[in-house]
């Protein structure tokens, strides 16, 4: 009998609103009777209530293993990326991406300190001794797909190691400029598919559900910046509905997939799959 995967990825909007951990917990009850679980969380932040990120989450998953790339430049308070795991832990791969300067960036606008991007991708061994990689990745807001697309290739030139099966999600921040475009979300998909290389495949969203992020109705009020957000978006009509968060694997076979539009408390929602081994 074929083994079950769960896969979820979660950008948590630097923690400001307690709700994410409540999600979470949503999260979590989804993964219950599948063979193996990686969780995957962006935008990891210290706050004066949770002064250390990494003990905060590690208590959400007591009996998992935690990776974390807590960046080590004093950026958002020490923005960074976590993720868990049943298996067990071969190596760990970091990669930082550094972010654009200059007047048009909207992070210099909302953080004290430009956030530093990056991912951290982990290599597990199964039981049958066969290994998978899941990389979480943080990429910037701003920068066309093209810059992207360097970023990416970027990431990829660090993976020496051969595997079995592959997980590559996260928030890619694939970002339009107005309402959601379909067209351009299939563009952007066969892009990274491309980048990605031969056996990739898109997890796909359910019928009815293409956008992963809705800053106008779901970001925290407590966020530096988010009266701005919606005094310019508003106005406008645009709900910034986006596909922003995806999940890519790669001899792994998609049996199910949701966005959770129930779980709030950032501007993101929960992206969930479930998978067999092939």
């Amino acid at each position: 009998m074929s083994k079950e995967i769960f896969v979820s990825t979660y950008n948590i909007l630097m923690g400001f609103d307690n709700k994410v951990y409540d999600s979470i917990e949503n999260i979590k009850k989804l993964s219950k009777n599948t063979n193996y679980q990686f969780f995957n969380f962006q935008e990891l932040r210290n706050t004066d209530e949770n002064k250390d990120m990494k003990k905060k989450f590690q208590s959400l998953f007591p009996k998992l293993k935690g990776s974390f790339y807590i960046y080590p430049k004093v950026t958002c308070d020490r923005l960074g990326l976590g993720s868990f795991s049943n298996l067990k832990k071969l190596n760990e791969t970091r990669v930082e991406l550094p972010t654009i300067n200059g007047p048009f960036n909207p992070h210099k606008y909302i953080c004290t300190e430009s956030a530093i991007f990056g991912v951290i991708s982990t290599v597990y061994e199964l039981p049958n001794k066969k290994t998978i990689r899941i990389s979480n990745a943080h990429l910037e807001i701003i920068g066309n797909m093209k810059y992207k697309k360097k970023k990416i290739k970027h990431i990829l030139s660090h993976f020496k190691e051969k595997v079995d099966y592959e997980i590559f999600c996260g928030d890619m921040n694939t970002v339009g400029l107005a309402n959601f475009s379909k067209k351009k979300l299939m563009a952007h998909k066969k892009q990274f598919l491309n980048l990605l290389g031969k056996g990739f495949i898109d997890v796909k969203l359910p019928r009815g559900k293409y956008w992963t992020s809705d800053i106008k109705n779901n970001v925290s009020p407590t966020m530096k910046g988010a009266t701005t957000f919606r005094k310019l978006f508003v106005p406008l009509g645009i709900h910034v509905r986006q596909r922003l968060d995806w999940i890519f694997v790669k001899n792994l076979k998609p049996t199910f997939c949701d966005v959770l539009y129930d779980c709030v408390g950032s501007d993101h929602y929960p992206l969930v799959a479930k998978l067999k081994m092939e």
